[in-house]
Protein backbone atom coordinates (compact mmCIF):
# COMPACT_ATOMS: atom_id res chain seq x y z
CA UNK A 1 0.00 0.00 0.00
CA UNK A 2 0.92 3.16 -1.08
CA UNK A 3 -0.14 6.38 1.87
CA UNK A 4 -1.10 9.49 0.28
CA UNK A 5 -0.59 12.42 3.26
CA UNK A 6 -2.99 15.76 2.71
CA UNK A 7 -3.35 17.84 5.55
CA UNK A 8 -4.82 15.84 7.93
CA UNK A 9 -5.74 13.07 6.29
CA UNK A 10 -3.97 9.66 5.29
CA UNK A 11 -5.09 7.68 2.59
CA UNK A 12 -4.25 3.97 1.49
CA UNK A 13 -4.08 3.78 -2.26
CA UNK A 14 -3.83 -0.23 -3.15
CA UNK A 15 -0.83 -0.89 -5.01
CA UNK A 16 -1.21 -1.13 -8.89
CA UNK A 17 -3.56 1.49 -9.20
CA UNK A 18 -3.06 3.81 -11.69
CA UNK A 19 -2.58 8.01 -10.83
CA UNK A 20 -5.14 10.55 -12.05
CA UNK A 21 -4.22 10.60 -16.36
CA UNK A 22 -3.27 14.03 -17.27
CA UNK A 23 -5.94 15.62 -19.63
CA UNK A 24 -5.34 15.30 -22.96
CA UNK A 25 -6.00 18.61 -25.03
CA UNK A 26 -6.31 16.08 -28.23
CA UNK A 27 -9.52 13.76 -26.62
CA UNK A 28 -12.24 16.49 -27.37
CA UNK A 29 -14.81 14.41 -25.63
CA UNK A 30 -12.77 14.19 -22.60
CA UNK A 31 -12.50 17.86 -22.65
CA UNK A 32 -15.79 18.62 -23.63
CA UNK A 33 -16.63 16.21 -20.57
CA UNK A 34 -14.01 17.32 -18.24
CA UNK A 35 -15.47 21.31 -18.61
CA UNK A 36 -19.34 20.32 -18.56
CA UNK A 37 -18.74 18.44 -14.99
CA UNK A 38 -17.02 21.62 -13.63
CA UNK A 39 -19.73 24.28 -15.64
CA UNK A 40 -23.49 25.22 -14.90
CA UNK A 41 -25.06 24.81 -18.25
CA UNK A 42 -27.65 27.69 -18.40
CA UNK A 43 -30.92 26.97 -20.40
CA UNK A 44 -31.44 29.41 -22.98
CA UNK A 45 -34.23 31.15 -21.86
CA UNK A 46 -31.66 32.86 -19.09
CA UNK A 47 -29.07 33.42 -21.81
CA UNK A 48 -27.59 29.82 -22.45
CA UNK A 49 -24.17 30.59 -21.16
CA UNK A 50 -22.35 27.64 -20.21
CA UNK A 51 -20.30 28.65 -17.17
CA UNK A 52 -17.06 27.31 -15.54
CA UNK A 53 -17.77 27.85 -11.75
CA UNK A 54 -14.29 26.37 -11.11
CA UNK A 55 -11.11 28.68 -11.26
CA UNK A 56 -11.24 32.29 -12.72
CA UNK A 57 -9.07 34.83 -13.40
CA UNK A 58 -9.22 37.80 -11.95
CA UNK A 59 -10.36 39.36 -14.80
CA UNK A 60 -13.32 37.03 -15.12
CA UNK A 61 -11.66 33.90 -17.22
CA UNK A 62 -11.71 30.64 -16.41
CA UNK A 63 -8.78 28.42 -16.09
CA UNK A 64 -8.14 25.00 -15.58
CA UNK A 65 -4.62 23.07 -16.26
CA UNK A 66 -4.03 20.36 -18.45
CA UNK A 67 -0.86 19.05 -20.06
CA UNK A 68 0.93 20.45 -17.67
CA UNK A 69 -0.23 23.98 -18.22
CA UNK A 70 -2.54 26.36 -17.67
CA UNK A 71 -5.47 27.06 -20.18
CA UNK A 72 -8.44 28.98 -20.36
CA UNK A 73 -11.52 27.79 -20.32
CA UNK A 74 -13.23 29.40 -23.51
CA UNK A 75 -10.80 28.52 -25.83
CA UNK A 76 -9.89 25.21 -25.20
CA UNK A 77 -13.73 24.68 -25.16
CA UNK A 78 -14.17 26.07 -28.40
CA UNK A 79 -11.25 23.99 -29.70
CA UNK A 80 -12.56 20.55 -28.21
CA UNK A 81 -16.26 21.56 -30.02
CA UNK A 82 -14.37 21.90 -33.10
CA UNK A 83 -13.47 25.63 -33.99
CA UNK A 84 -10.22 27.13 -34.38
CA UNK A 85 -8.20 29.64 -33.27
CA UNK A 86 -5.46 30.91 -35.65
CA UNK A 87 -2.60 32.71 -34.55
CA UNK A 88 -2.74 35.55 -34.16
CA UNK A 89 -6.87 35.69 -33.22
CA UNK A 90 -8.55 35.65 -30.13
CA UNK A 91 -11.93 34.59 -28.87
CA UNK A 92 -14.66 37.50 -28.28
CA UNK A 93 -17.51 36.70 -25.90
CA UNK A 94 -20.35 37.63 -27.46
CA UNK A 95 -22.75 37.39 -24.41
CA UNK A 96 -19.86 39.07 -22.48
CA UNK A 97 -19.31 36.30 -19.81
CA UNK A 98 -16.09 36.12 -19.62
CA UNK A 99 -16.74 32.66 -17.34
CA UNK A 100 -18.72 30.92 -20.50
CA UNK A 101 -17.39 28.49 -22.95
CA UNK A 102 -20.66 27.75 -25.18
CA UNK A 103 -18.92 27.68 -28.36
CA UNK A 104 -22.14 29.63 -29.68
CA UNK A 105 -21.39 32.50 -27.64
CA UNK A 106 -17.94 32.97 -29.17
CA UNK A 107 -16.41 34.47 -31.52
CA UNK A 108 -12.90 34.32 -33.58
CA UNK A 109 -11.97 37.54 -34.56
CA UNK A 110 -8.43 39.88 -34.25
CA UNK A 111 -7.10 40.86 -31.21
CA UNK A 112 -7.97 44.80 -31.99
CA UNK A 113 -11.39 43.69 -32.50
CA UNK A 114 -13.26 43.06 -29.47
CA UNK A 115 -12.96 46.24 -27.71
CA UNK A 116 -14.84 47.81 -30.74
CA UNK A 117 -17.58 46.26 -30.81
CA UNK A 118 -19.81 47.78 -27.99
CA UNK A 119 -16.96 49.71 -25.95
CA UNK A 120 -15.64 46.45 -23.82
CA UNK A 121 -12.69 44.73 -24.24
CA UNK A 122 -12.97 40.97 -23.79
Amino acid sequence: MTKIASANLHTEIPEGTPMRKSLSLADHEAVLSYLRARSVLWPDAEGGCWEWVQYCERDGYGRFTAEGKPRYVHREGLKASGGFIPDGMTVDHLCRNRACWNPSHLDVVSREEPGTRIGLAS
